[in-house]
């Protein structure tokens, strides 16, 4: 199938813009655990209780220097979202220099740094280290916060968030975290536009001067240092950092279920589905099963020679891959079982994951399987040893947790030593079998009705807000022909429409932070130009002239196939909803159902087949008529088709806008995705049935 023409042009633009075998049947006999030799120092303190840790390496002379901050989860209430954004916010500038002044300082030095939310880091030459450590003191205690800086970093949150927002991953993930944790609990917290709306500076302040204090963080330096004088070097930059009290938090549990609950996000037209199974359990770091529960995790969904991958793709050809995972976490731990997966086979995949749960949970691993699994976190684990990163996370580990200090020093003989009756006790403890969530975001109408067998079904939103069953009857009384009617209507009515013979449009459009213009112009029949450009400089331009169609990057011609030139001039069209009211198209257009979207807004859905056989769904609200969305499927970046959804809002009528005394309503915002990302592009000007200009579609 093809794509759209808009949606085609979109990603030839941004194409532009951005420009050993192993025999898995001889299972490796499981070597001797090695002894390792890790010396974990204690922090240094100072005065004003930072935490100092100190690993030297001289393999190569570079530093690495962080601020980690040591505070519990933030529940954010109506703001979620300005935790990150004071992170982001954290690194635009001290009340010395501006963010553009410290990256020129930064970059001269050869260095990098960055902000987040729990802290500050800074690499470079380590003969640079006390430039870079003067650098990292004043973006620790003077930051700016500055207005400007802000508008920006939110701007580009809700441009992120836009684009995840029909992400099925990213929606999956959301839909999880709220219903595994719950509202009350900052894990089950979810980012939206009206969150990230409501945040100001102020908020971003507070929380800086709430919880970026020294005597709850801890000042790393890995690198080719000397261990007493880079002591002495953060005592001297940081030692005036002024100690006080940071809030602490505690949250009850998460919720654990009875019986196997089922959340469900619907993404029309998707052809997979994103699984997951998993619950909730009380765990910290260092605990006397964690090993255990590692092992038990690596048989069951660790890799290619897991359980569930052997299950799910070797033997069943559901997916490309099916893992598990365990997430240990002093505010809430959790396990979690996933796959993304056709849409038929939705069903038997929840069946087969619960089954390979249970087996976990009701058998003893055979010594072999054990042996393997082992044998492979021991390596990793061995590995891991290498990156003096990695010695210093296991210094701050035992420090903030409590831990035995030679905790990681056994680490590989406790590992050696677990059973096949420590794996089936600790399986049947933390993994919740048939007391789980399962949550699922796909097409409603291919897996809908497949998911009650399983448990209680709970729809949700793409931000996680709980909504009604998508789908609902059509009534008797509305057709294709009343729903296209209510379009025409809402948007100026059919006979004004039908007299417009040209129409211009100018956009802003929004690409990866940066403001390009887009001007379209349509002409029937079948004429079109439109121009993506950045000031004076045109980046693509595409002509159809009713017979023949040519794309430009850059100025230089790109080739287009027959096909590609025939859905250009078929598409050039000001309403192509017109042409639906044509009889002889009475069997490529259906009304196909009544279903709730995005925020449960409940739309017409009309589903439309083209002369070669290509489908698009069409969303129009049933309140007010508008056509909200397009979905159409293009090939994605993994070579199979994936439905791509434009979105249209904010429709509206502007003084240019009027057609015989009438005016016509038009989208002022429309939304393309474009893989990760989406493009918005902002009505500027419309202009309709203006005079054509000489040349002005010819093809060069």
């Amino acid at each position: 199938m093809t794509k759209h023409t808009l949606t085609f042009l979109f990603s030839l633009f941004i194409a532009t813009w951005t420009q050993a075998q192993i025999d898995r049947s001889v299972v490796p006999e499981a070597a001797p655990a090695p002894e390792i030799a890790i010396d974990l120092t204690a922090p240094v303190v100072l005065d004003n209780g930072l935490k100092v840790i100190v690993v030297a390496s001289d393999r190569v002379p570079t530093v690495s220097m962080s601020l980690r901050l040591n505070y519990d989860p933030i529940f954010e209430g109506e703001k979620v979202g300005s935790v990150q954004l004071f992170g982001d916010l954290w690194g635009a500038g001290t009340t010395e220099r501006s963010k553009a002044e410290i990256n020129e300082n930064v970059e001269f030095l050869g260095a990098s740094w960055s902000t987040s939310s729990r802290g500050v880091r800074v690499s470079g030459l380590s003969k640079h280290v006390e430039s870079l450590m003067a650098i990292m003191a004043e973006v620790v205690m003077k930051p700016a916060f500055p207005e400007e800086e802000f508008e920006k970093i939110k701007r580009k949150s809700l441009s992120s968030l836009e684009a995840e927002e029909n992400n099925p991953s990213a929606i999956a993930s959301s839909v999880r975290a709220k219903a595994l944790y719950g509202n009350a609990h900052p894990y089950g917290e979810v980012t939206t536009p009206a969150t990230i709306e409501k945040i100001q500076v102020s908020d971003c302040m507070a929380l800086y001067n709430e919880y970026v204090h020294p005597n709850e963080a801890y000042f790393v330096i890995v690198g080719d240092v000397n261990p007493k004088k880079a002591v002495k070097m953060v005592k001297k930059y940081l030692g005036d950092w002024a100690r006080a009290d940071v809030p602490s938090h505690q949250y009850a549990s998460a919720p654990t279920f009875q019986n196997t609950q089922v959340a469900f996000a619907d993404r029309p037209g998707s052809v997979q589905s994103v699984l997951s199974i998993a619950n909730t359990f009380e765990m910290k770091p260092g605990h006397p099963d964690a090993i255990a529960l590692t092992v038990a995790n690596q048989v069951l969904g660790g890799g290619s020679s897991a359980r569930l991958f052997k299950n799910l793709r070797e033997d069943k050809a559901y997916t490309y891959g099916a893992y598990s995972r365990i997430d240990i976490d002093e505010s809430g731990s959790s396990f979690v079982v996933s796959a993304n997966l056709r849409n038929a086979v939705t069903d038997s995949a929840i069946a087969q994951m619960f089954y390979e749960i249970e087996r976990m949970r009701s058998e003893l691993v055979p010594q072999e399987e054990l042996d393997a699994a082992i044998s492979y976190l021991l390596g990793s684990f061995a590995r891991s040893l290498e990156s003096p990163t990695t010695v210093a996370g296991f210094a701050v580990n035992t420090d903030q947790y409590g831990l035995s200090p030679i905790y990681y020093k056994e680490y590989l003989q406790k590992l050696k030593a677990v059973t096949p009756e420590e794996v089936l006790r600790v399986s049947k403890a933390y993994f919740g079998g048939r007391n789980a969530l399962v949550t699922v975001v796909g097409a409603y109408d291919e897996v809908g009705g497949l998911l009650s067998a399983f448990g209680d079904v709970t729809f949700y939103s793409n931000y996680a807000e709980q909504v009604e069953e998508p789908s609902m009857p059509i009534p008797d009384s509305v057709t294709v022909n009343s729903v296209l009617g209510a379009y025409f209507d809402a948007i100026g009515g059919l006979d004004v429409l039908k007299s417009i013979q040209r129409v211009e449009y100018a956009y802003n459009m929004d690409v990866q932070g940066q403001q390009l213009a887009l001007n379209r112009t349509l002409q029937l029949p079948g004429k079109s130009l439109q121009t993506i450009g950045m000031g004076n400089f045109v980046i693509q331009k595409a002509v159809t002239d009713g017979t023949d169609a040519m794309v430009l990057q850059n100025g230089a011609p790109f080739p287009l196939t027959e096909e590609q030139k025939r859905s250009m001039i078929n598409e050039a069209v000001i309403f192509p909803e017109l042409n639906w009211l044509d009889p002889s198209l009475e069997s490529s257009v259906e009304l196909v159902s009544l279903k709730k979207i995005g925020d449960g807004t409940p739309t017409y859905v009309v589903k439309v087949t083209d002369v070669e056989g290509d489908e698009s769904f069409h969303y129009f609200d049933a309140s007010s008529g508008l056509k909200v969305m397009t979905m159409e499927y293009a090939v994605g970046p993994s070579g199979e088709e994936e439905p791509q959804s434009t979105r249209y809002s904010n429709y509206s009528s502007l003084d240019s806008e009027v057609v015989d005394g009438a005016a016509v309503r038009v989208p002022q915002t429309i939304q393309v995705p474009m893989g990760p990302q989406t493009v918005t592009s902002t009505l500027v000007s419309a202009k309709f049935n203006g005079r054509s200009n000489k040349g002005e579609f010819a093809i060069d």
